[in-house]
């Protein structure tokens, strides 16, 4: 680990401390709306999706950036961050990236309203440049730091859920801003199982920020495998509570893509990992614990038995038809990145349902950005899933399997991509994912221990 010397160690060392702090601010549902674009009388849109909002993690993001920015003023940081971003474009898909952030930026010239796609546009950029920012700080031997950081944070939320899900109420902590949704209708389509949602604004949200805990969680103890002491049980433990907590909020989509990328993970492992006899006992303990929290989880139970009572097809096609007449109107080119519920809002004006995308991110960047748009979300996509191999490093493997997770996600919900929070999680776990490929392109003193 190396830190640098004279004027810049201040702002490096606030630099990490912001992102230490980032994974434990960006589930919250704290937010400040700075302005908003009115919907239609009597119409139920919710606000975030046409607002310019402030949020809690805008806080340590703020700090990062004045840093980053005083960081790149010496040659050496931007020599740095130049190779680490010339590294991504060369070996790793960054040009499909580039041009699908490129698209994103031309579609405020037809948007439909630019306010809100600008904003969404420097959103969705800022979260590309925290990526490349993770993926230097992962070359500078900071990787146990950010993944404690985040695994740390995830129990912290993992407890409350869990809390939340035994007492099957709110636990009243409004001092730390937790919700206190109505019990006869607490996410809006009437009464129905209880689920934990910590402090986030939807047990999805956490969920899918927990499946992320996950697996920074089982990177971190592949990084310490061979470490004994109270650090490694802090981990461990950490890695309870979050499967906990991920069972608490009773997600279904969530579970599945977790379950489904960390067979995946098993698939892509070499043999010789399960020979080792700690190896195969942890595992046992984590099926066995699942198992059991499963069983006990009867909220869960109820949800799979009546998804599976569902036709799975009004599954996969959920809330698509306020989409489809919107692609309709805008065929080509899309209604402009952040766009799509304004433009519902309008086509259901005087609507009292709750308006909703598509559960579909590809057809959700049908509708903003165009046939363009998926087809270079897909071609970036492509870019990490076709990694995917047994002869993978560890890191990479694992946050290649925690991409596809999300990939699964994306094609059942609609938040990782429409929903500030959810969004910049992907860009992490992007940017955590560059990191880890990346270390071999970049020859530093402090990235040849770390796999």
């Amino acid at each position: 680990m190396t830190a640098p010397a004279g004027y810049l160690i201040w702002p490096y060392r606030l630099l990490l401390g912001s992102l230490w702090l980032l994974p434990l601010t960006l589930p919250h549902r704290a937010n400040y709306m700075l302005w908003q674009v009115a919907a239609p009388p009597h119409t139920n849109l919710w606000y975030e999706f046409r607002a310019i909002t402030a949020y809690l993690f805008d806080i340590p993001l703020l700090i990062f950036l004045f840093c980053s920015v005083m960081l790149l003023i010496s040659d050496e940081w931007r020599r740095k961050w130049c190779s680490t971003l010339w590294a991504v474009v060369r070996y790793h898909g960054g040009l499909w990236w580039g041009l699908l952030l490129l698209w994103i930026g031309l579609s405020l010239i037809w948007s439909m309203q630019p306010d809100i796609t600008l904003y969404r546009i420097v959103r969705t950029w800022f979260g590309v440049y925290l990526a490349l920012w993770l993926a230097l700080l992962i070359h500078r031997g900071q990787a146990v730091s950010l993944l404690r950081s985040f695994v740390f944070a995830s129990a912290l939320h993992s407890s409350v859920a869990l809390l939340q899900a035994l007492f099957r109420a709110p636990l009243g902590w409004t001092w730390l801003g937790e919700y206190q949704p109505p019990p006869a209708n607490p996410w809006g389509f009437g009464p129905q199982e209880f689920q934990g949602f910590g402090l986030t604004i939807h047990p999805n949200n956490l969920a899918s920020y927990l499946l992320v805990g996950l697996f920074a969680a089982l990177v971190l103890i592949r990084h310490n495998w061979l470490r004994i002491g109270w650090m490694a049980w802090l981990e461990n433990g950490a890695l309870v509570l979050i499967i906990a907590g991920l069972l608490a909020t009773a997600s279904r989509t969530a579970i599945i893509a977790a379950v489904l990328g960390c067979l995946l993970s098993v698939i892509l492992s070499p043999p010789r990992l399960f020979q080792n006899r700690r190896t195969l006992t942890v595992a046992v303990i984590v099926l066995m614990l699942f198992g059991l929290l499963l069983a006990l989880q009867t909220n869960l139970l109820s949800r799979f038995v009546i998804l599976l009572q569902q036709d799975f097809t009004s599954r996969l096609t959920f809330a698509f038809a306020d989409t489809v007449a919107v692609t309709r109107q805008h065929p080509l080119l899309g209604v402009g990145h952040g766009n799509l519920l304004i433009a519902i809002g309008q086509l259901r004006a005087g609507s009292p349902d709750i308006l909703l995308p598509a559960h579909n991110v590809l057809y959700l960047v049908r509708a903003e950005l165009g046939l363009v748009g998926v087809f270079l979300l897909v071609m970036c996509l492509l870019t990490v899933l076709l990694r995917l191999r047994r002869d993978s490093p560890g890191g990479v493997m694992l946050w290649g399997s925690c991409l596809a997770a999300l990939s699964i996600i994306m094609l059942l919900d609609f938040y990782l991509w429409s929903e500030v929070r959810s969004h910049l999680l992907f860009w992490y776990v992007i940017g955590m994912w560059w990191g880890y490929n990346t270390l071999h392109q970049i020859a530093t003193p402090t990235n040849r221990t770390i796999h």
